[in-house]
């Protein structure tokens, strides 16, 4: 009966860690949105030459602020695999594909990256993440268990690094390893 009781109480625990992560992805999801609709919205508008920046402009402008070159993309890399070592995130072999974007002229630096996690850590390093690269985006989030007991589900993060356009992307994929399971 305590091993039932253990068991519920684990599940329940698991289940209220996924929909604060969820939110946080709600509410990231939230912000691109936000972000793509006031950057296709910017680049409809022809440019006045004297006139003031307009609201959409200044987030145009801000968005250019806080984009990576594509030199960028590999330090970048390099870092979230040390990020998530030192949250004890086992990363696997990122595969990365460029998607050009309509709005703003930005460059979709798009990185798909399977990890095994605990929740608790894969929520502190998406959390520092985001405000270690303000850049970046984490665009999806896809957690499988094969059981209640699995303590180190089987996760699917799916992110964006925003580039700065003139640079052309590398093929770039990297079999760099995290910690071991």
């Amino acid at each position: 009966m305590l091993l039932l009781v253990g068991v519920v109480v684990l599940a329940l625990t698991a289940y209220l860690v996924r929909l604060q992560v969820e939110a946080q992805l709600l509410q990231t999801n939230v912000r691109i949105g936000e972000w793509r609709s006031a950057l296709a919205a910017a680049a409809r508008q022809p440019a006045a030459p004297q006139a003031p920046a307009s609201p959409d402009q200044q987030t145009l402008s801000t968005l250019h602020r806080i984009v990576y070159t594509q030199g960028d993309v590999n330090q970048i890399m390099r870092q979230l695999y040390a990020l998530g070592t030192q949250h004890q995130l086992d990363l696997r072999q990122a595969d990365f594909r460029q998607d050009l974007q309509g709005f703003g002229g930005l460059v979709q630096q798009q990185v798909t990256l399977p990890v095994q996690a605990r929740y608790p850590q894969l929520k502190a390093f998406m959390l520092q993440a985001l405000q270690q690269f303000p850049g970046l985006s984490i665009d999806q989030i896809v957690i499988q268990r094969e059981n209640v007991a699995q303590d180190r589900p089987e996760v699917m993060l799916k992110l964006s690094i925003w580039v700065s356009p003139g640079t052309t992307a590398p093929a770039i994929k990297t079999t760099q390893s995290g910690r071991g399971s």
